[in-house]
Parts: C-alpha cells; sequence; structure tokens
C-alpha cells in the first residue's frame, strides 16, 4: 500500500497483510472474470519483463478451510471477498490476522476498523446469508487483538453459507489530483 504527496517526489509506503490463520496454503486457485487489459512486471532477475499477463476480476481459493472457500474479486471498483462455507463445513476455523496494522477494533456499529499509520480501513459489519433460500444469518466480527473471527446465529449448516465483509472506505493511494509515478527501485533482495 503505497501514498505519495504531490508534488513532492517523497513516498512513504506501508504494507499491510490479511493473513487466513491455519488455513490450507497449497488452496487451488480458480480464475474467472478475465480482464480486458493485462499486467506487465519488470523484475531484477528478469529485467526484460513479464509481460501481457492476463489479470482477473475474480479469483476462488478452493478449501482454504475444510468445506470452505474464499472468494477475491472486484466489485464496483472496490476489491471484496467472501467466505462460502459450504455443507459441512464449520466457519469458526475461519480465522483473519492483520499483521503490520496498529490495531483491529469492531466499532459500535459492528464495523471493522483497522488502523494502520497511514489511515484507517473500515470493513462493514458482515452481510451472510444462505445461498440457496438468500435468508440472512445474524453475524458479526469477533476481535481479539488483530485477530478476527465470524460470530454467527445458527444455521442449517447442510446448506451453503456466505460471508461477505465490505469495504467501506479507504485513505490509501493519491488524493483528488493527479498522481504522478516519478520512479522505481529495488533493494538488495530485488523486491
Amino acid at each position: 500500500i503505497i501514498a505519495q504527496s504531490i508534488p513532492s517526489k517523497d513516498a512513504e509506503i506501508f504494507r499491510l497483510d490479511m493473513c487466513l490463520e491455519n488455513s490450507n496454503t497449497s488452496a487451488k486457485v480458480i480464475a474467472g472474470q478475465k480482464s480486458e487489459y493485462y499486467e506487465n512486471f519488470y523484475l531484477s532477475n528478469c529485467p526484460q519483463g513479464i509481460t501481457n499477463v492476463p489479470a482477473f476480476s475474480r479469483l476462488t481459493f478452493q478449501n482454504v478451510y475444510p468445506q470452505i472457500d474464499w472468494v477475491l474479486y472486484s466489485k464496483n471498483g472496490k476489491m471484496e471477498y467472501d467466505f462460502i462455507v459450504h455443507p459441512g463445513g464449520n466457519p469458526n476455523q475461519i480465522s483473519i490476522r492483520y499483521k503490520h496494522a496498529g490495531s483491529v477494533e469492531r466499532n459500535k456499529e459492528g464495523n471493522l476498523n483497522i488502523v494502520t499509520r497511514l489511515g484507517e480501513l473500515v470493513e462493514g459489519s458482515p452481510i451472510s446469508f444462505i445461498a440457496e433460500t438468500g435468508k440472512s444469518i445474524k453475524s458479526n466480527f469477533s476481535v481479539t487483538a488483530n485477530q478476527v473471527k465470524f460470530l454467527l446465529e445458527n444455521y442449517d449448516n447442510t446448506k451453503t453459507l456466505v460471508i461477505d465483509p465490505t469495504l467501506q472506505w479507504s485513505s490509501y493511494y493519491g488524493g483528488t489530483g493527479a498522481d504522478y509515478g516519478y520512479g522505481c527501485s529495488t533493494d538488495t533482495s530485488g523486491n
């Protein structure tokens, strides 16, 4: 995550990791909704670049927890994610840790505030429902230190449950004016 002041050439960089604790690190990734544009990557070990890499607006990580998929997607220009808990899956296994956050708290509206030195991210209280019927399931965040879990009312676990938090606002990258890139450099590891 990068924030930059214009017209100054100074940039402040900050990294925030959203980690799924005790998850399947070998989850199968299914690409969906191919975008019309391509990405290009220029790395120190590949200076000629890796070009025309297809981009996708939806990725599904199957079985990040037993019978639970994690879906990342773009909706209305915003990044979102859902957990799809298939029949027999246990949503209590879902555990998210925000590494490098100053604090993670649930506010009085039930939203998740993720505070960093560059600003605050807000995730709306999760909307959870049964996929087959659309029946709403009461849900909220449970926060301990920088670890987040989901509190859910009892539901029929023979049905598919969708847990859908939403990123509501962030104060990252750029402002109301034009954004410019002034240069690119690598560290001693080639990043």
